[in-house]
């Protein structure tokens, strides 16, 4: 294609070049038939095709049309030629200063940054006969050092082919780190609720105030003194002494490092005994969750392992191998309610591995506390001549005068309490009388399961007053005394009678809803439960008809409320009471219930 070199093309858009008959530089009158547009434009030699950029002090370019002078058409970017000259055309200017439209060839400009022209809308409109031109949108590349281009999301986001320099950005952009889920991942490995602050044994049983002291500071004084091999507190006592109550009060006041509650209420999975003690330990100290978060990327199914490959890793490894932690600080563990571990089998093992830690590695700095029941497959252990020399014991006696006499004001406390909510009692200069009180305490002796029971018992209901069932109480207590019962022979005896006097005392045609919901409490395994709402669902009991039937147990058994059923299932107060439920020999109970009930498992 030929041009001719006195002749210049203009090219006012990005695709579509615009031929214009001549060129020149001096203005024409106003008059003349022609018209004029004020161009700044690139000027392309017609010899060369190169692009003489325009300088940012060009002078304006008139192109003088022709009655051959092309027409755009915005809509197909297609020149057609106009049937009569057009009205005279006003420049639009963009920003207060000339606007350079790029060239239709590929021109090298001098700038450091060479721009590509994207145009998204037509290339001009038509306004009052005014060619009217859109700013570009320029869209720079980021170039990687080999010359591939890839996309990012900041200012030069699909640009390419350009350098920048001598030049400083400032990046405001946020970019959110990635979270880490090793604890909560780990956190599922674990007992969840089992510590000692954790909500779900909120409000967790405590010593009466002024209680059990001596004892707590001997636990106390045993973290201090201990040294060599004996490294293991066992807190040994019959149900209802108060065993949770102490070791609660110790963890709080030292406080423990870790602590685990065992439970038959959902918490009782001896299997991750060890990784709810790690747990526990990572939340404190950021070397050992260090170590443990390596230890878990390097074998992952460490959280599955058995209860000695757990130990070794979690326990040996990190206070012994590694030396994570000074030799001379000191770190409590709590295990309480061992007894109450879902395999006899896995108590042992437990205690094996702890005794077994304590003999071979004398110089660790983990104390222990166990507290537990005195099992026959508990006590047998740790007779062992072998451990032996790893723990000390502390008993907590039922009869023993420290107790009785602590008993005696939790009681008087207790029931003054209960003297002071009560209008009807507060006109009586004493109440309970000290006859009755002291029949009470007798019977209570230094169990606490029993003192407590009693006050719930007289001061809790909902149906009777305290007056009438204090009176109650002292029926019960002048039974066994007349039968002659003896805590000696049967530790648990004037509790299983009080046990069953709060049976009796519920109506027949409540008890066949009251037998339903005591099953689905955690007598029977073959019930999952849920919450007290899903059991009553599954049941087929109306909110009114459960609440009735348990409120004559409100001595024995925790009960959500009513806006909190979704949240919280029933829960017994003490373990037992379900213990006495589940012996047919002492309550004539558990036995009916499971057949009773085998009609209700099968639909």
């Amino acid at each position: 294609m030929s041009h001719n070199s006195s002749a210049a093309r203009y090219s006012l858009y990005p695709r579509t070049p615009v031929p214009a008959s001549s060129a020149c530089r001096s203005p024409l009158p106003s008059s003349s038939n022609n018209y004029l547009t004020h161009v700044n434009a690139s000027v392309v030699n017609s010899a060369t095709d190169s692009a003489v950029p325009p300088s940012m002090n060009a002078q304006p370019t008139h192109a003088i049309p022709s009655t051959s002078t092309h027409q755009l058409d915005h809509s197909t970017h297609l020149a057609r030629s106009f049937p009569h000259p057009p009205a005279p055309l006003t420049q639009v200017p963009f920003f207060q200063r000339p606007y350079h439209p790029a060239p239709a060839t590929n021109a090298q400009y001098p700038s450091p940054m060479q721009p590509s022209i994207t145009v998204h809308q037509p290339d001009s409109t038509y306004q009052n006969n005014a060619i009217y031109q859109h700013p570009p949108h320029i869209h720079p590349v980021q170039t990687t050092q080999r010359g591939q281009s890839y996309y990012g999301n900041g200012m030069f986001r699909e640009s390419r082919d350009f350098s920048i320099t001598n030049s400083t950005f400032i990046d405001n952009s946020i970019t959110s780190k990635p979270s880490d889920n090793f604890m909560k991942e780990f956190l599922q490995h674990t007992i969840i609720g089992a510590e000692f602050d954790s909500s779900d044994r909120h409000p967790p049983p405590r010593c009466h105030p002024g209680t059990r002291l001596a004892i707590i500071e001997r636990c106390k004084n045993f973290i201090v003194q201990c040294d060599g091999k004996e490294k293991i507190r066992w807190v040994v006592g019959a149900a209802g002494v108060g065993k949770s109550a102490i070791m609660q009060i110790v963890a709080e006041e030292i406080p423990a490092d870790a602590s685990v509650f065992f439970s038959v209420d959902g918490r009782n999975d001896g299997s991750k005994l060890f990784a709810t003690i790690a747990y526990q330990l990572a939340v404190k100290y950021q070397q050992y969750r260090q170590f443990i978060r390596n230890a878990v990327n390097c074998d992952p199914s460490l959280l599955r392992k058995s209860l000695p490959a757990q130990f070794r890793k979690f326990i040996v490894d990190p206070f012994i191998h590694q030396h994570l932690f000074n030799p001379s600080q000191r770190f409590i563990i709590i295990i309480d309610g061992l007894d109450e571990c879902n395999n006899p089998k896995t108590q042992r093992e437990i205690l094996g591995l702890i005794s077994d830690f304590c003999i071979n590695h004398s110089a660790s700095p983990v104390v222990w506390f166990v507290a537990s029941r005195p099992e026959p497959h508990i006590t047998s252990l740790f007779h062992n001549v072998r451990i032996t020399p790893a723990y000390t014991k502390e008993e907590v006696e039922i009869d023993s005068d420290e107790a009785c006499e602590e008993v005696q004001t939790y009681l008087r406390d207790e029931l003054n309490e209960i003297k002071l909510a009560y209008p009807t009692l507060t006109h009586k200069r004493e109440w309970p009388s000290g006859l009755e009180f002291t029949k009470i305490a007798t019977a209570a002796g230094g169990l606490f399961a029993y003192a407590s029971t009693v006050v719930r018992f007289i001061g809790k209901s909902h149906y009777q007053d305290p007056a009438t069932l204090l009176c109650h109480v002292l029926e019960v207590i002048d039974a066994g005394f007349k039968d002659d019962v003896s805590r000696k022979d049967h530790p648990l005896a004037l509790l299983d009678m009080l046990y069953r006097r709060i049976l009796d005392n519920i109506p027949p045609d409540v008890m066949i809803n009251t037998r339903k919901l005591l099953l689905t409490t955690g007598l029977d395994d073959r019930w999952e439960r849920v919450n007290f709402r899903h059991t009553c669902n599954m049941l087929g009991l109306s909110e009114a008809a459960a609440y009735g039937a348990v409120s004559y147990l409100h001595a024995v058994l925790k009960v959500p409320a009513p806006d909190n059923t979704v949240d919280e299932d029933i829960a017994f107060f003490h373990k037992s009471f379900p213990d006495f439920l589940s012996d047919f020999k002492r309550s004539g109970f558990s036995h009916n219930i499971k057949d009773e009930t085998d009609l209700f498992f099968f639909f």
